[in-house]
């Protein structure tokens, strides 16, 4: 049996994950698609998924630390699942964003040159 002080550890270490992955959820992936889309990289369904299910992540968490705090003997391996999860998806989401970063895409933006204004439009 883990000591006190192990277990509150996991679950402050479970809810901090859980909470960066509906952070992650809710601001950057909709950047990363759109950032995606608007130069022509593929942006897999499960993205798109994962950008709209930020409430239901943030609900879902919720529900298990509700239940873990209820039933003691589910805590230990609700905060386990809950970390797990959470490094899984968060792993997935920052593989997505860093295709950005790949040599052949940047090369490739660079070689496009200035295809836009250097200044604001200005109104009329």
């Amino acid at each position: 049996m883990a000591s006190t002080a192990d277990q509150l550890a996991l679950y402050a270490a479970a809810v901090w994950a859980w909470a960066w992955l509906v952070a992650v959820t809710r601001r950057e992936l909709p950047k990363t698609i759109y950032v995606q889309q608007n130069i022509g990289l593929y942006t897999p369904w499960l993205v798109y998924r994962l950008a709209g299910a930020s409430r239901r992540l943030a609900v879902g968490g919720a529900a298990a630390v509700g239940a873990a705090c209820l039933v003691p003997e589910i805590r230990s391996p609700v905060a386990v699942g809950l970390l797990i999860a959470a490094g899984g998806l968060l792993t997935y989401a920052y593989t997505q964003a860093a295709r950005l970063l790949d040599p052949r895409i940047v090369n490739a933006l660079l070689a496009r040159g200035n295809d836009g204004p250097d200044e604001p439009v200005k109104a009329a």
